[in-house]
């Protein structure tokens, strides 16, 4: 279980350097991104999924906890993985009692994905995580909130950027 690991993530200096804040912004930045990267493999890793599938049930445990069961198609348009590849990342979720499909509640063509039985340990360490999202958020002015989102979009934006050379 990740909560058991005391695994802790390195504090990053504040240097001030010819872009001032900037500098210690970036640090910032990479430091939380390294340290989010190190929650997924670990998640990855003692789930023994791949970090995919580890993402894919993520979602579910997140959209499970709101009390709104995902149907396969919105979870597929919004981690843009096609139909076939999801429906072969659940049927391993689903194998293993990470997940299970329902009968949709608004839907009656389409299956629910809840989260199974087997996904309450990491469970826990995810919506702890996104609690501790939350909490941090909550507190920051409107502005700073709207400035924050455009930074990450454009850093998720610039970082779909092709390789060249």
């Amino acid at each position: 279980m990740l909560s058991g690991d005391q695994d802790t993530v390195p504090s990053v200096q504040q240097t001030e350097g010819p872009d001032g804040d900037n500098e210690a912004a970036r640090d910032a930045f990479l430091a939380f991104r390294n340290a989010d990267m190190e929650l997924w493999r670990r998640a990855s890793t003692t789930l023994g999924l791949s970090l995919l599938a580890t993402r894919v049930l993520a979602r579910i445990i997140r959209s499970g906890e709101r009390g709104t069961p995902l149907r396969q198609v919105d979870l597929s348009r919004s981690l843009q993985i096609s139909p076939a590849g999801l429906s072969q990342i659940i049927d391993v979720l689903e194998e293993r009692d990470l997940v299970r499909r329902t009968p949709h509640a608004t839907d009656g063509r389409a299956h629910g994905i809840e989260p199974g039985e087997a996904a309450a340990p990491i469970a826990q360490v995810l919506l702890d995580y996104y609690a501790e999202f939350d909490r941090l958020t909550a507190a920051m002015p409107p502005d700073q909130l709207a400035a924050f989102t455009r930074v990450m979009r454009g850093m998720e934006a610039a970082s779909a950027a092709p390789f060249t050379g």
